[in-house]
């Protein structure tokens, strides 16, 4: 992933690197060179980005993970976003997600104030399979076509995406 940063100055790159990775990393010169073995035979401007590493003062790697909870609410606590429910980056759903939960979570709780339970119930779920759409993108990135063969992005990933991003209808907008 190539993105710049808010102040639109500094352009941050993120590799995936499917294997070799654990809780211990071994130091920064390890983990470069993990990152650079990964990224052999890799055009584009990957011979750029990975020379930029070298000298880049905030270089940091860590895992990605997911997290899929049985339920986002607690009492009268609930997470919204990606503190109860983030897809993962390779989706780009995660603003979409933390908006349309806040949506439905002010929704429900709009339409009965007196009880938060049961609106926390509702939102879960009518929120449940639009998470779950969109989680499950993150699955179809491990599957060892999604490195090897060209078309499996447009034929396998781009289709699911579409679907996720509709799979729920808002109240006054669907």
């Amino acid at each position: 992933m190539v993105y710049t940063t808010p102040e639109n100055d500094e352009l941050r790159v993120c590799f995936n690197v499917r294997s070799g990775i654990d809780d211990d990393m071994g130091d920064r010169a390890a983990q470069m060179a993990l990152i650079r073995q990964s990224c052999e035979g890799l055009e584009w401007e990957t011979p750029r980005f990975l020379a930029a590493m070298e000298a880049a003062p905030d270089f940091y790697l860590g895992l990605i993970a997911q997290v899929r909870m049985p339920g986002w609410s607690k009492g009268r606590v609930t997470l919204v976003g990606d503190a109860g429910y983030c897809p993962s980056p390779f989706t780009g759903q995660g603003a979409t997600l933390s908006i349309v939960g806040a949506q439905v979570l002010a929704s429900e709780l709009a339409r009965t104030p007196g009880d938060p339970a049961a609106a926390l119930a509702r939102y879960d779920a009518r929120l449940r399979p639009f998470v779950d759409a969109n989680q499950a993108i993150a699955d179809l990135t491990r599957d060892p076509r999604f490195e090897s063969d060209p078309d499996y992005y447009s034929q396998v990933v781009e289709p699911v995406m579409d679907k996720a991003k509709f799979a729920i209808e808002l109240d006054g907008l669907g």
